[in-house]
């Protein structure tokens, strides 16, 4: 035994030569080590393609260095990579030579890599998170500006163009952004019973609309599949990044076949790679998708799912895809395995685990009913006061300017401090208040505690684009419940937004969390419509 292991061992001549190998390392390498005495201990190592400990042993015998230890890595010899500590001790006396204690450190390394993987993650799920926060205020002020420019009667056809071409290009920038957030967000999305067949379905409909000529389609989605514990929208990104990564991956190569398939699997223990330790056996639905085209190369498989890495031209793409990839199958528990081979294509496997419960609801079906956007009718308001606070200026004037066009009375406030200095002032002349999340000195949710102190009936509106536990529970400490709705988070009736009356019946409150499609202020303006 050494240090609580059991010890492999190995014991060579002063010359270098086998003398002895024990059970235990035979069964950590496989090699049998009576066919390998009296052969030169480098001719071993490199038959277990352990060429940096060879060079070590090599250096040890011509420069006669003393005892020494370093971590080195072996193959087995069915091809698994093992990695081992060695101790090696020069023996003196009549019989001189070395033991090499071998001990194999390979679990603890994927250990230390595992988490050094998941730190990193955070951190850049952190910095991500922020990027993106910023990055929508910006966008936000471009929509709402744009937007207004659109209503101006003077504005010319070409003028009307170029209107429109700043809002498609804002609104690639928000597909961008909402990939970040999809990443840094470190928390299950909307997990509910669903059928993947579907929800596949509905995601590939979207891919052959931009399918190339010269590639080629093929599904195969198995009948009756079970359902998985899933989010929808999260999925559904997983298909279109990993479609899309194909298509360009077939570019090169003029052509090909793009496979989408599912199916069910089957887990047992010896199923499970070392990698794969915190995975449950059982059943999984399997949903594979692959093509024909140029291949991952080895060298830079072991970065593909870093956030940013990506091996396409400039423009092209933003790294973001395969990351996203990774962190909506961490979030759900599944297991993502790659198959590639330059020149011939690549394959990945994404597993889900299979619940047992029959009964889902599947991914296209909606309530009847869901709300329409359309449907919401263009009623002003009557010129109520609604205080609106965010530190970003551009932000805050855009904001200003469509409540202004909506019959409001906007009032702009600048910070969380000067907001509640004037609400203390004359705390009955505001029907609502609108308010940005996150603000240098005080939050929005702070400020909405000390506001709710002094009045308690105050409906308000949380505009964030940050959705985590910790902004999540001191929302609904300070009486924002969320329920999902036109795809922004909001509570309590219509009818209690904007009160009937000059005084508000009792309050609401709502959340409107913004990483998408559309621009906030389009969603308040649609709330205040509706609200009348």
């Amino acid at each position: 035994r050494d240090g609580g292991y059991s010890s492999h061992v190995l014991v060579a001549d002063a010359r270098g030569a086998v003398v002895y190998v024990n059970p235990a390392l035979e069964r950590l390498t496989g090699a049998d080590g009576t066919l390998w005495i009296g052969k030169p201990m480098t001719a071993l190592l490199e038959h277990l393609r352990a060429g940096a400990l060879a060079e070590r042993v090599q250096r040890q015998v011509d420069e006669h260095t003393q005892n020494w230890r370093g971590r080195f890595t072996l193959h087995h010899e069915d091809g698994k990579v093992l990695d081992v500590e060695v101790a090696a001790r020069r023996v003196r006396g009549r019989s001189q030579g070395w033991v090499y204690i071998l001990r194999d450190v390979t679990r603890e390394v994927m250990e230390a890599e595992r988490l050094r993987q998941s730190q990193k993650m955070e951190a850049m799920g952190t910095l991500a998170a922020g990027i993106a926060h910023d990055f929508n205020n910006i966008l936000n002020a471009i929509n709402g500006n744009a937007e207004l420019l659109l209503d101006e009667p003077s504005l010319t056809p070409s003028g009307r163009n170029c209107v429109d071409e700043i809002l498609t290009a804002a609104e690639r920038a928000t597909g961008l952004v909402r990939q970040i957030l999809t990443y840094s967000r470190q928390k299950p999305g909307e997990m509910k019973p669903l059928s993947l067949g579907p929800l596949v379905k509905e995601a590939v409909k979207l891919v052959k609309v931009s399918l190339p000529p010269e590639v080629s389609l093929r599904m195969d989605i198995a009948p009756e599949l079970p359902p998985v514990m899933g989010d929808v929208t999260q999925i559904h990104q997983v298909v279109l990044n990993l479609c899309t990564n194909a298509i360009h991956a077939m570019e090169s190569t003029g052509g090909g076949s793009l496979g989408v398939s599912l199916n069910l699997a089957q887990f047992e223990e010896s199923d499970i790679t070392e990698a794969e330790q915190e995975i449950k056996t059982g059943s999984y639905v399997c949903l594979t998708i692959s093509d024909t085209g140029c291949g991952i190369p080895e060298h830079i498989r072991d970065r593909i799912f870093d956030p940013f890495f990506t091996t396409k031209p400039e423009g092209k793409g933003t790294g973001m895809g395969l990351a996203i990839v990774q962190g909506v199958m961490s979030s759900h528990g599944g297991i993502i395995r790659l198959f590639s081979e330059p020149g011939w294509g690549t394959t990945f496997r994404l597993y889900f685990p299979a619940l047992e419960a029959p009964s889902v609801r599947k991914p296209e079906e909606e309530p009847e009913d869901a709300p329409s956007r359309s449907a919401s009718p263009a009623i002003k308001g009557k010129g109520e006061m609604i205080m609106v606070v965010d530190d970003d200026r551009s932000v805050l004037n855009a904001m200003v300017l469509q409540l202004r066009k909506l019959g409001f009375t906007p009032v702009a406030m600048p910070g969380p401090r000067e907001a509640l200095e004037v609400f203390e002032a004359e705390p009955h002349l505001y029907t609502l208040i609108i308010t940005d999340s996150n603000m240098p000195g005080m939050s929005g949710i702070t400020m909405m505690e000390k506001i709710r102190s002094i009045r308690p009936d105050i409906p308000a509106i949380l505009v964030t684009g940050l959705s985590t536990d910790q902004v999540d529970e001191s929302a609904a400490r300070v009486g924002f419940p969320r329920e999902k709705m036109l795809g922004v988070w909001w509570a309590g009736s219509e009818e209690d937004v904007i009160p009937a009356g000059d005084a508000a019946k009792g309050y609401t409150t709502m959340t409107f969390n913004t990483p998408g499609n559309y621009p906030v202020l389009d969603e308040i303006r649609t709330k205040l419509y509706a609200a009348g």
